[in-house]
């Protein structure tokens, strides 16, 4: 039996997907900007529409972004197209290449990534693609400012102006507090009763977090970065 995606509208887009709309959430809980189909390509294997553009992510020019659903070996993360042994679409190979020409970033990302993600991060299993050569995460900066796609979650490699970087520390942040909020946003949302994101300010009842934590999400939500 095949079961069809669902159509969902968010912002006044329609998605094809629901996913696509949570990946959306997901951004906006994370103040990335975001484009959603900007753009069609005619490659030789056929026309191809990605699905997200990421002008703010990443090292070049942005970053553009296939959203795909959470399978069996398809697991939320970054699937770089070029060596991955899962990439079933000649396509994505072909715009990798025309990515590169134009100093453009490609990744394919794999459903929306659960606690379990978080907690116990296996590549082979939640959280990535299954293959060890493409451990690609969401990550953040040690500053906490700038949202980044890097090998292994390393929040050091992300392209920031902030210069905090300890050369000694790779900075692992696949599950800093910004991205399990944006996570569990995407994967709650109902878009039946809103158009719109709102921040989830349930954590400022919460005892066992730190207050100065609490008054720097607050920041980040209404105020802008932090430093």
């Amino acid at each position: 039996m095949t079961i069809a995606p669902i159509e969902t509208e968010y912002r006044g887009h329609i998605f094809r997907s629901r996913l696509e709309a949570r990946f959306a959430v997901f951004f906006d809980c994370l103040k990335c900007d975001w484009l959603y189909e900007p753009e069609g390509f005619s490659l030789p294997s056929g026309n191809y529409l990605p699905d997200f553009f990421l002008p703010s992510v990443g090292h070049r020019k942005g970053t553009w972004i296939e959203v795909k659903p959470w399978g069996k070996k398809c697991y939320f993360g970054m699937a770089y197209p070029r060596s991955s042994s899962y990439t079933y679409d000649d396509r994505y190979g072909e715009f990798l290449e025309y990515a590169d020409s134009v100093e453009q970033d490609f990744f394919i990302a794999y459903g929306i990534p659960s606690e379990e993600y978080f907690d116990d991060l296996e590549y082979s299993q939640c959280g990535m693609l299954d293959n060890p050569f493409d451990p690609f995460c969401w990550c953040i900066c040690p500053c906490s400012k700038t949202l980044g796609i890097e090998f292994d979650g390393r929040g050091a490699r992300v392209n920031c102006e902030c210069n905090k970087h300890n050369s000694s520390d790779k900075c692992y942040s696949h599950d800093h507090d910004r991205i399990r909020q944006a996570a569990a946003a995407a994967r709650s949302f109902r878009f039946e009763h809103s158009g719109e994101w709102r921040p989830d300010l349930s954590f400022l009842k919460r005892k066992d977090l730190d207050d100065a934590w609490k008054l720097k999400m607050l920041d980040y939500f209404y105020g802008g970065f932090y430093e």
